[in-house]
């Protein structure tokens, strides 16, 4: 990924020097020479910015790395502009009214739409499920090789005669904690296919 050493003061942050993967990281078509002219705070949201800032001088204070993620966006030069950034930096120096930092940043844009992505579907299927008219759970494999509950529709909750917190207590440690014992061993063949 990208690194850059930037330095914090009273009035924004500057660049001072960057690798050029960080353009790349960025995915800017600005040379690395305009890239530093900006200042990266006003690249993120205000919150974004505040909490950056404050993250770093907490990190000088006591002498830790800062990390994170944030949303980046050059809409000055383009306003469909925004990538998606993962951080980590260490104090480097210090002084009263100012922290400089060494950055290492990688662009996690496309993890970020892939996981919105995956989120929309699984948002999709519940209210699918939650429309089915007949009862419906759905199992994660845990690392066991159980099958932990991870969704159950209402109709389900009513067929049990219980509710969602009873449901989700009843099946905490086996999705099979239910089923009747002479039927255990046919669902679990049935369910190994």
């Amino acid at each position: 990924g990208g690194a850059c050493v930037a330095e914090f003061t009273e009035d924004g942050c500057e660049i001072i020097r960057a690798n050029e993967k960080l353009r790349e990281t960025l995915n800017t078509p600005l040379t690395l020479g305009e890239l530093l002219k900006i200042d990266p705070l006003t690249c993120l949201s205000d919150e974004d910015a505040a909490r950056l800032r404050d993250e770093v001088d907490e990190a000088a204070h006591r002498g830790r790395e800062v990390s994170g993620e944030l949303a980046f966006s050059l809409v000055k030069t383009n306003p469909s502009h925004r990538e998606h950034l993962r951080y980590r930096g260490r104090t480097i120096a210090q002084g009263r009214f100012r922290n400089e930092v060494y950055f290492l940043v990688e662009n996690i844009s496309e993890q970020k739409r892939a996981l919105k992505q995956l989120e929309d579907l699984n948002e999709s299927m519940e209210r699918l499920m939650n429309d089915t008219p007949g009862g419906f759970g759905r199992a994660a494999v845990g690392a066991d090789g159980s099958l932990v509950p991870a969704f159950t529709n209402d109709r389900f909750c009513q067929l049990l005669g219980m509710t969602r917190d009873e449901v989700a207590e009843a099946f905490a440690s086996s999705a099979f904690a239910l089923v009747h014992p002479d039927d255990l061993s046919e669902l679990g063949v049935t369910v190994g296919r």
